[in-house]
């Protein structure tokens, strides 16, 4: 019986790890922008102004299990949106965390898709991993599906 417990957590733990490979979809990401008024380095989401504010949140949890939330709820959505405006990069670290991550999609109007991944609070970008001041909002208001 042990056995077979021990080898379905194997078993769920690598197909996660999989999973979480395959994902490298041609999703457009954030990028980093140095700020212009303050010097701090923000991350750049979509241009609301040209392509609109998200219809849509997939939220996908990978910690020890997997968790997939979707939520079309428009404040929620517009919560996360202003606590990632408000994420400033401090900077790259070599810092990397197993079971910890917080993948948000979101969907626009037009079907279009932008993805943040954090890795235990940290911005995972392009295969590079920064160290964020302000994640503790964006965590705040991702605990709401937890509920």
């Amino acid at each position: 019986m042990k056995r077979t417990k021990k080898f379905l957590s194997l078993l769920l733990a690598v197909l996660s790890l999989l999973t979480g490979c395959a994902s490298g979809s041609e999703t457009p990401q954030g990028q980093l922008d140095p700020g212009e008024t303050d010097g701090a380095v923000h991350l750049t989401l979509w241009d609301g102004a040209e392509l609109g504010e998200p219809v849509k949140l997939l939220y996908t949890q990978r910690y020890e299990a997997t968790n997939q939330y979707e939520t079309e709820d428009a404040q929620t959505i517009a919560a996360l949106v202003e606590a990632l405006k408000n994420i400033t990069v401090e900077r790259e670290t070599d810092l990397v965390f197993t079971d910890s991550d917080d993948v948000l999609t979101f969907v626009l109007a037009d079907g279009s898709e932008y993805t943040y991944t954090f890795e235990n609070g940290r911005l995972v970008l392009d295969g590079h991993y920064y160290e964020v001041d302000g994640f503790t909002e964006v965590s705040r208001v991702l605990g709401a599906f937890e509920e």
